[in-house]
């Protein structure tokens, strides 16, 4: 076989062959677009796996955590323990009392237990500073009335009475509304423990005096002959005539 054949038999086979250099790029980009297609649409099951794990790890630990902070005791618990005795009635007293006005008040108590030490060197306080509420309760004691006090004449429809003076019956501090506001002890002081008993035996003092300054007395009898009037004249008197004793000495406005 000459050259020339040789030659030519190789272009016819070059040629032929370059037709299907085309289709081999094809296939292959066709196969590296379907495994693309594989892996990207691979579920990454191994991350939800790590994240449920977790969460359920979180979970667990804050329900055992919160089940030890219950059953651990606190570091300081406070508890109010009350013991009273029994009672004791000491009297038994028949009261007929006409309660006719009350009062209620306030007023702020500050106490002081004036200390001196170290041979009068050093002067400390114990203060208190209580605000205190009280009802002062005034009337008339219907059982100091005397047989003779009363003078009733039925065919005239008249009747006469003379009645005890109006008096302070209680002044009774509010619990529920009485409170220490302030509690001040020097470092050199001794805290007195009666100093709130105190303030507040001042407190019912204060309280009933000023009561009677400000006509608490008048203001009793005012409403109990109104009271008289009315429950005497529904028995049917028409002329009632109403007289009272001098008021109790401390007592008087």
């Amino acid at each position: 076989m000459s050259e020339a054949q040789t030659a030519n038999r190789s272009d016819t086979t070059e040629r032929g062959a370059e037709p299907h250099e085309p289709l081999t790029s094809a296939a292959t980009s066709a196969a590296t677009s379907e495994r693309a297609a594989r892996e990207g649409a691979k579920v990454p099951w191994g991350w939800i796996a790590v994240v449920l794990c977790t969460l359920i790890v979180c979970v667990t630990t804050a329900s055992v955590v919160g089940s030890l902070r219950a059953a651990v005791p606190q570091a300081s618990t406070t508890r109010t323990v009350v013991r009273s005795g029994p009672d004791v009635v000491v009297a038994i007293r028949a009261l007929a009392r006409m309660e006719t006005v009350s009062f209620h008040m306030e007023r702020v108590i500050e106490l002081t237990d004036e200390q001196t030490h170290l041979f009068g060197l050093v002067d400390a306080n114990d203060k208190i500073l209580l605000v205190a509420a009280a009802t002062v309760t005034a009337g008339v004691d219907l059982t100091k009335i005397l047989p003779g006090d009363i003078e009733t004449d039925w065919e005239h429809k008249r009747v006469r009475i003379t009645l005890p003076a109006a008096e302070l019956f209680h002044a009774t501090l509010d619990n529920a509304r009485t409170r220490t506001y302030r509690r001040d002890t020097d470092a050199f002081a001794s805290r007195s423990e009666d100093l709130e008993t105190r303030a507040r035996q001042e407190a019912e003092r204060a309280m009933r005096a000023s009561a009677l300054q400000g006509g608490l007395l008048t203001k009793g009898r005012e409403n109990a002959e109104r009271s008289l009037r009315a429950m005497l004249g529904s028995l049917g008197f028409e002329q009632i005539d109403l007289r009272w004793r001098d008021p109790v000495a401390g007592e008087r406005q």
